[in-house]
């Protein structure tokens, strides 16, 4: 009690130790701030996990000291000892993930060699520059298609030859096992999921791979089970993987790397951002809630809905669904998403072929010449940044008024594999791909209510996933933070459902919060960061945590008004300026590429050639990548300290263009290297603290203010991809 008591103390600044029956908020003054700070000084001083729920629930020292004090127990009883890694060890995984890495620079130099001085110019002679700039984009979605069953057998035999089966169980870090583990990883990165998401191929290629996945199984956008552990993975008929799930047969823990068979029973719902860990069953029809962790070993009973972190019953799951007409099937729906995708392409050839035909009048025709015989040239380069840099607007442009004159979705239930499902399908990715670009801007909410959205004045909308824009109305002086799941149509038990949602004024809801569709939500919400926003909310209410609790009191930070909701001229021409300038963070890219071609051109003759400078100009391209965006890093923003900034200073602008510049140029290189020493010493680089033996997952590569980020020895960074 005493050491609880001094944590409050500490965190609330009080003069005096407070009694057992002291209630922090009523009596100490607390706020949700402080009851963070609360949680992280228990976790220093005491060594136990502790979250702020617990102080929610118990809000009185004694009170929370007694769950402490079970929580501790708890811990220790399933707690295990991490064993150092001899160097030879570590010396010799090494040495085979540089061997791998170099292998793949080898085969992408040779492949990107003679596409550039074989290929292009044969398809520029045979249908013209603007042919070819139209078709380029096809033939790569057509590329990457016919690749993905090609993968998937790469992939397959490389899992046979090196592993094996996947089986439960623990693999040490750096043992030859791991080594070989993250051989098949390498090469299962090259499948192109992203082509097959939302498709019956998906199911396929699990199943190739060695998972046991039934019939009208729907996995969405960026779920996590696509990497390794095939072989544990057990997924029945009519299962619905929702947007970022996360079923993780295998995971990085301390040490090591963990295995788990999951079985998901026939009708099951995986919610969105759901977590699924190792060793977990889950019975037929059951439901998680989006944002909900089901922890290792644990099983969900049939029929129940699952929700918390980590969760529990939370009642019985939504009964049967309206049976709707499936016009197209699941083979017939997969065709016609596919073929939907290589109509995208073409309008994306469009746009590429109306900037290529002004570099080409402002050269003089120096373009057409230059791919029948690429060779340096700086006035190309710089007509090449400012082509890419103008097609980024007149896509965005494109896409708006694509989704304006298409037709809106109405509300209601459809068919998983009909033809409004494909369109919905097609417009919340839209949206998705926008928002890459101008996500956070004064541009943003301009081109959602092009797209069709409703949005009052002085709101500002950072990234929305999933969203369809007709569906959805957002008042005044709002505030989106990161990565919301807003008003999603809900894909669950081979229907997809659409709503109508209304967000009142002044509301702020966090990063990563599930706003579910079809709610008409009050005015000045509060919802806070991975937070289900409750539907029975009212006017001025806060909410906090999976499942969502009403917070007591809330702090209040002050910041200088002409930084945040008065901003003057300044701070509108500044703001102005760099969001205008989001179009230049392609120019790394391509400049990535004029320096792989430079290289490259050295040996264009026979393929020996090719392939020795094509690894060296793949090497050379991937160095520009990673040097641009640390020394990105270290230009707008230096060391980065704590501290506040306002929305409209230029700091926080600098640190918003950044964000962009690296996800468009390091982010891409260090992707190559997961789980190689060379992300590590990258992420130093850039001003994160890192000790011996850490283990980074999928996901550390997309990082924000590395400054603050310190990882002991022996860590385990699970980082959610």
């Amino acid at each position: 009690v005493e050491r609880v008591a001094a944590c409050a103390a500490a965190a609330v600044g009080a003069g005096d130790l407070p009694t057992a029956g002291a209630h922090f908020f009523a009596d100490l003054g607390g706020d949700s701030l402080r009851a963070v700070d609360l949680v992280l000084r228990i976790r220093r001083s005491i060594g136990l996990e502790a979250t702020v729920r617990m102080v929610y629930d118990e809000p009185t020292i004694g009170g929370l000291a007694k769950r402490v004090l079970g929580a501790v127990a708890a811990e220790r009883a399933v707690s295990h000892a991490v064993v150092r890694v001899p160097m030879r060890r570590k010396l010799t995984a090494w040495s085979v993930q540089g061997a791998l890495l170099g292998l793949g620079a080898v085969l992408a130099g040779t492949v990107g060699a003679w596409l550039a001085f074989r290929g292009v110019p044969v398809a520029v002679e045979s249908v013209g520059l603007i042919g070819a700039a139209m078709m380029a984009p096809v033939a790569w979605g057509v590329a990457r298609l016919a690749w993905f069953p090609a993968s998937i057998m790469c992939t397959l035999i490389a899992k046979r030859v090196l592993i094996g089966r996947y089986e439960p169980g623990w693999v040490p870090a750096w043992s030859s096992r791991h080594v070989r583990e993250w051989i098949v990883e390498q090469v299962g990165g090259t499948i192109p999921w992203s082509i097959a998401e939302g498709t019956a191929l998906t199911a396929w290629g699990l199943r190739r791979l060695g998972a046991r996945v039934g019939r009208d199984v729907h996995v969405h956008r960026g779920v996590n089970v696509l990497r390794s552990g095939w072989d544990l993975l057990e997924i029945g008929d009519g299962v619905t993987l929702c947007q970022d799930a996360a079923v993780l047969v295998s995971r990085i823990d301390c040490g090591g790397v963990e295995h788990g068979r999951v079985a998901i029973g026939d009708g099951a719902t995986i919610g969105v951002r759901a977590t699924v860990e190792p060793g977990v069953m889950i019975g037929d029809g059951a439901e998680l809630a989006p944002l909900t962790t089901v922890r290792a070993g644990a099983s969900v009973p049939a029929g129940v809905r699952w929700d918390g972190v980590p969760g529990g019953v939370a009642g019985p799951a939504a009964g049967g669904v309206a049976v709707v007409r499936d016009d197209l099937g699941p083979t017939g729906h997969a065709a016609a998403l596919l073929t939907a995708r290589a109509m995208s392409q073409l309008a994306t050839g469009v746009i590429a072929a109306g900037s290529c035909i002004v570099v080409e009048f402002a050269l003089g025709g120096a373009l057409s010449a230059w791919l029948r015989s690429p060779t340096g040239s700086w006035s190309l380069l710089a007509a090449a940044c400012g082509a890419a840099a103008l097609a980024v607007p007149l896509w965005l442009l494109a896409a708006a008024m694509a989704l304006r004159c298409t037709g809106a979705i109405k509300p209601g239930v459809h068919a998983m594999h009909g033809m409004t499902a494909l369109r919905i399908w097609w417009r919340t990715g839209v949206v998705e791909s926008a928002g890459r670009w101008i996500s956070g801007t004064l541009f943003w909410p301009m081109w959602l209510r092009l797209a069709g959205m409703r949005i009052g004045r002085d709101t500002e909308v950072s990234s929305i996933i999933d969203c369809l824009p007709e569906s959805v109305s957002i008042g005044q002086g709002c505030f989106f933070a990161d990565g919301i799941y807003f008003a999603s149509p809900e894909w669950s038990r081979g229907t997809v459902t659409v709503a109508t949602t209304s967000l009142g004024d002044e509301t702020f809801v966090g990063n990563h919060a599930v706003v579910p569709a079809g709610v008409a939500y009050p005015h000045r919400m509060f919802v806070g960061v991975s937070t289900v926003a409750p539907s029975g909310s009212k006017d001025g209410d806060g909410w906090f945590g999976v499942p969502p609790m009403r917070l007591s009191r809330r702090d209040v930070v002050i910041v200088d008004r002409s930084l945040t909701h008065d901003p003057g001229v300044l701070q509108r021409i500044n703001r102005w300026s760099w969001e205008s300038a989001r179009c230049l963070a392609v120019v790394p890219a391509v400049v990535g590429g004029a320096v792989w071609l430079e290289v490259a051109a050295r040996g264009s003759g026979d393929l020996s050639a090719m392939a020795l400078w094509g690894t060296i100009a793949s090497l050379a391209a991937w160095t520009w990548l990673v040097v641009f965006g640390l020394a990105a890093k270290w230009i707008l923003l230096g060391r980065v300290r704590p501290g506040q900034h306002g929305l409209w200073s230029c700091w926080c602008s600098r640190w918003d263009y950044l964000y962009v510049l690296w996800w468009f140029s390091a982010r891409v290189a260090l992707a190559r290297v997961n789980g190689t020493p060379i992300l590590a010493w990258c992420l130093r680089a850039a001003g994160t603290r890192i000790g011996r033996d850490v283990m980074l997952g999928p996901g550390a590569t997309q990082i924000v203010d590395p400054d603050m980020l310190s990882y002991g020895d022996r860590s385990a960074i699970a980082c959610y991809p």
